[in-house]
């Protein structure tokens, strides 16, 4: 990328979920369903515009500096939704704006998250 005058913007998705589910009751929902429950979120991330961190709680759970939705049940587990949105840098476009990509120069494979 040196000297290509080519600006790189990469945005992190995070999807996650708290484990015990209950501190009360650690065995009710497995590691495994919470393991679930964080892939979950990891999509609505992703299907949000990316660049944001979505996490799980307890439905009725509260959490400062975040959304929290209603609560929505996934594979019978109530839960709410936490959307906290990621660092926006002046200037740069956002991940919901289509931007054109540089024509490539080699024949090098790219990945995306």
């Amino acid at each position: 990328m040196e000297g290509a005058n080519t600006d790189l913007r990469i945005t992190c998705s995070i999807g996650w979920a708290v484990f015990p589910w209950l501190a009360a009751e650690p065995k009710l929902v497995a590691h495994e369903q919470v393991l679930v429950l964080s892939d979950y979120a990891l999509y609505q991330a992703k299907g949000a515009g990316r660049n944001r961190a979505v996490g799980l709680l307890p439905a009725g759970e509260t959490v400062r500096g975040g959304t929290v939705a209603p609560a929505i049940y996934i594979n019978g587990i109530p839960a709410s939704p936490v959307t906290t949105p990621g660092p926006h840098i002046e200037g740069a476009a956002s991940p919901d704006e289509t931007t054109t990509p540089a024509p490539a120069k080699t024949n090098a494979a790219s990945a995306s998250s």
